[in-house]
This record gives C-alpha cells, structure tokens and sequence, in this order.
C-alpha cells in the first residue's frame, strides 16, 4: 500500500488494510490522522486547464484537507507552530480559520457542508478522540459517545446528520458505526460482524461505511434512511472500503480483489459492486468522493510506479490529471459542483494539499473588423474552461475599450455580447475581463485591435 494514499478512518498510522478491524476504524493516538488507500488514471486533462495553489498552514509545515463544498468552503486539518494539528476551514485568499480542539492537542476536520457545518474528530481534555459537529454560531460541540469514551466523526450532510465511528463500551476494541442528529442523538447503526465505522451520509439519510465480519475481513455496508444494515460485499478480496455516497445512491471507494490488487468500485442498487479496474499502466485504484452527477475523484498507482490523481465518470472512464510539475501531488481527494479539486502530495514529513481551480478561458471576436465609424459593431466573449464548460449563467463580463470600461454584461451559458456604434476612428484596443468568482479565478480576454475607418 503506497504511503501517498488518501483513505482517511480514524487512525495515527499507515498500513494495509488487512490490519486489525478495531485499530483501523478508531485510534486513540495524539494524532488524527487516516489511513491508507489511493487509485484511478486514463486519458490526460492538461496541468494547464487547471490553477494549481499550495494549501497554506496554520504555522506549521504540513496542512491536509479532506472537504470542499460549492461555496469553495475548504475544511481539513494543518499544522500549527508546535507541531500539533487542528482542524480549520479555508477559502482561496483569506487565512487559515483554526477551528480548535475539544481539550486536547489535535483536531481534523472531514466534511462540509452546503451551510457551513462542519464534521470531524478533536480530543477533549482527556485525550480522548471525539466526534464533534461545528457551526459558526455554535462553535465545536462535542457529540458523545455510543456509551464508552472513544469516537470519530468522518461524513455530513446538508441536514447536519453526522456519521462515524464510536465505542459503545469501555473496550477500546469494540467499535461501532453510528448516525448523530440534533433530533436523535447517537444512534448504533449495528454491525454485519464484530466491529463497524460509517464513513459518509447522503442527504437523503443513507449511510455507508465498513463491517468487520466473521472470517476478519471487512465488508462495506450501506444503512439506509429507513434502518438496516445491507453487507455490500467485496471485489473478491478480502476488505472493501466505502469513501462517498451521493443523492442518487451511487456508492465509490475501494476493495481487494481475488488477486491481491486494489481496485477502485462503483456500486447502486441496479448494479451491484463494479469493478472498475486500473488505467492502463497501473495495477490499483481508489475513488475517494463523488458529485451528484456521478463524475468522482481518487487516485491510480502500481508497484515502484507514483500514484496519479484522476477523474472517472461513467461515460468516460479514468482520466489523469496533470502533470502538475514538481508539485508532486499523486491524489485527487474531493471535488465540487464547480469542478474544484483538492488534491495531495505525500513527502516524508506527511501530506501536503493542493486547491485545483478549473481555468477560464475568455475569447473575443467582433462581428466586422475592420468597421468604418457610425457602423453597427458587435463584441462576442465567450467564458468557459475546457474541463466545466461555462462559469454559472448571470456572471459578469466587463468589456473595455483599453482602460475604459464600456460594458458590464451577464454571461449565459458563458457568452456574453456588447454592441456599440459609437467607435471614432482609429484602431482600438479591446478585451474582456471575467472577474471570477468563489470557485474561478480572473481571466482576461487577448486584446483584439478593433480598427475603425472613415467611411
């Protein structure tokens, strides 16, 4: 198992995931970390459809982020100058929030949510890992146990449901996976075997996580919103780990297979559990988040061969991203609605994330040039990036005439048009700003030399 793999549980270490149910799914450590998993690759999107910028760091050297949500909302985890990590919520140029502990010395935070609820785990005074639901108006709060001292909080939804692990009793070794609402509090969601960790809920209410069974290998289950655990199975192998699931039920993470690979998987209820294989070149695979749509992200790595990030979708397959130069980022880690990317790098002090904003590219054309001066002129800018499409329909695109600004005009469906009569002859030097937004950074037009002449 690479070390640059992103699977997250609850766990200050790295190892395959043949190790013990009980220690990968909770671990009591001073570091919330994850554990390993990383996979996907095909056909290349060029490093140039995508702006590439470095997480900053809460002090420390190292920041790993785990969620990004439409609003480019982006929480995870980072280093502060002592060397402990806390969870925090970040948005491209602003600074790091630190979003504290319980108590304790770490903190990590794993999703976010359409309304800025975060979810995560952070020790309280004791040490212990604890499940915690934060808000800006209320702050971290603690969410207790399933009745022992232990617990992880790892997926959210747009309800505020929060799913993860928890000990039921005061044998750090049973664990179980659990569902928290404001309403409810902790619910058991039970087990397949002996032990069991949730990892994602949709907003439907459907959870899916991971189940030890009698054999020792882990099973991924999904728990729906009516109650019930259903055993999902494996790709022959031994364990199956779900990292997401969307509105529409579909399920992505990563499974052993009969031959000792890792291959990513993509299971619904019409389908069952589809092995999706590798990219050519590669040996394994993992699908770490999915988008309503069904396009997910992850990673694809072989033996003595650097992982990749990648995109799949069920039309397409694996497509490979980057490279992105000496970056080093090997992993595709959560994507939005708007294309936005996380991604990671693993080096020998730890990991390192990386935002992946889809580039806009603006394109002007004018209907007659040259135009003589009284003549009807109409300037077309068209905004989109190769790998979204358009920015969303009612942005703006500012049209100039050198510096002066002529026209601010709504983009629909990322077109934009400006007509004028009014240009003196001579030759003019025109472009069109895209001002961007959360998710998409400022692009301008080339300059077109629009020349005008006397009649």
């Amino acid at each position: 198992m690479p070390r640059n793999s992103p699977l997250h549980v609850f766990a200050n270490f790295e190892s395959s995931p043949t190790v013990s149910t009980s220690k990968l799914l909770l671990s009591r450590s001073r570091t919330v970390l994850w554990v390993c998993a990383v996979l996907l690759g095909a056909s290349l999107a060029s490093a140039q459809d995508y702006g590439v910028l470095q997480i900053p760091t809460l002090g420390g050297k190292l920041t790993r982020a785990f969620s990004v949500n439409d609003a480019a909302q982006i929480v995870g985890t980072s280093e502060i100058a002592d060397r402990s990590s806390h969870a925090f919520i970040w948005r491209r140029g602003t600074h790091l929030q630190d979003l504290g502990t319980l108590g304790g010395p770490t903190s990590v935070a794993y999703a976010i949510n359409a309304v800025g609820q975060i979810a995560g785990t952070a020790d309280d005074i004791y040490d212990n890992n604890r499940p915690f639901l934060w808000s800006a108006a209320t702050g971290m709060k603690d969410l207790g146990t399933l009745g022992g001292v232990y617990g992880g909080g790892g997926g959210l939804n747009i309800h505020g449901a929060v799913v993860g692990t928890a000990t039921p009793n005061d044998f750090f070794n049973d664990v179980n996976a659990f569902r928290w609402t404001e309403a409810s509090g902790m619910v058991d969601l039970g087990i397949i075997g002996v032990n069991s960790g949730a990892s994602a809920i949709n907003d439907n209410g459907d959870a899916v996580g991971y189940s030890s069974v009698a054999d020792g290998s882990v099973h991924a289950f999904l728990w729906p919103a009516a109650g019930g655990m259903q055993d999902l199975g494996t790709l022959g192998g031994l364990n199956c780990f779900p990292a997401a699931i969307n509105n529409s039920g579909q399920v992505v993470g990563y499974s052993n297979t009969a031959n000792g690979m890792d291959h990513a998987f993509f299971w619904t209820s019409a389908t069952g559990m589809l092995d999706l294989g590798a990219p050519a070149g590669y040996t394994n695979s993992l699908l770490w988040g999915i988008l309503p749509s069904g396009k997910a992200v992850g990673s694809a790595w072989a033996a003595g061969v650097k992982g990749v990030p990648v995109i799949w979708t069920r039309s397409g397959g694996f497509k490979i991203l980057g490279p992105f130069g000496k970056t080093g980022i090997s992993s595709a880690d959560a994507i939005n609605a708007a294309g936005t990317i996380l991604a990671s790098r693993y080096g020998g002090a730890g990991y390192s994330s990386f935002l992946l904003s889809p580039v806009m590219h603006a394109t002007l054309v004018s209907s007659s040039n040259p135009s003589v001066l009284g003549q009807s002129v109409t300037f077309t800018v068209t905004v989109k990036s190769p790998v979204q499409g358009p920015p969303p329909n009612g942005e703006i695109a500012i049209f100039r005439d050198g510096t002066k600004a002529l026209a601010r005009v709504a983009l629909v469906q990322g077109v934009s048009k400006f007509t004028t009569t009014a240009l003196a002859v001579g030759t003019h030097a025109f472009q069109v700003t895209y001002p961007g937004d959360l998710n998409y950074a400022l692009s301008k037009s080339a300059v077109l030399e629009q020349v005008v002449n006397t009649p």
